[in-house]
């Protein structure tokens, strides 16, 4: 049987190789197409997400507004690399989310930053099993 990591890991090693063969059966136009969806879907997930979080946190509007102006500055950066054919690599994902981690303290009212703590535990734990 397969560990979770390596799993993790074939999965993406074939969604990387998905896109760069699909990126070489497309024209110019349908890159273009095609990565503006992928960031289209990218930026509903995310948002979908900090939903969620703001739910189970009782965040404020500006508090919110305070987060999703730091991904949205994320998403703008890689934006133009997504639309030249590139993919945003794990590295860039876990550097946005290191960013919205080192952001949430400084923001959350002491019980939300309690709560926040719990939902990083319930997270790491879901991770390393």
């Amino acid at each position: 049987e397969i560990d979770k990591s390596d799993k993790k890991r074939q999965m993406l090693m074939l969604r990387q190789k998905m896109i760069v063969d699909l990126q070489e059966l497309l024209s110019f136009n349908q890159k273009q197409q095609a990565s503006a969806m992928m960031i289209a879907q990218m930026e509903k997930r995310i948002n979908k997400r900090l939903d969620r979080l703001a739910d189970k946190l009782a965040m404020t509007a500006e508090q919110q507004e305070v987060i999703r102006l730091l991904v949205s500055t994320n998403l703008k950066e890689y934006h133009n690399e997504v639309l030249l054919g590139s993919t945003i690599e794990i590295d860039q994902r876990q550097y946005m989310l290191e960013q919205v981690n080192q952001l949430i303290p400084n923001i959350l009212s002491s019980d939300q930053l309690a709560q926040w703590q719990k939902i990083q535990d319930k997270r790491i734990n879901h991770l390393a099993s």
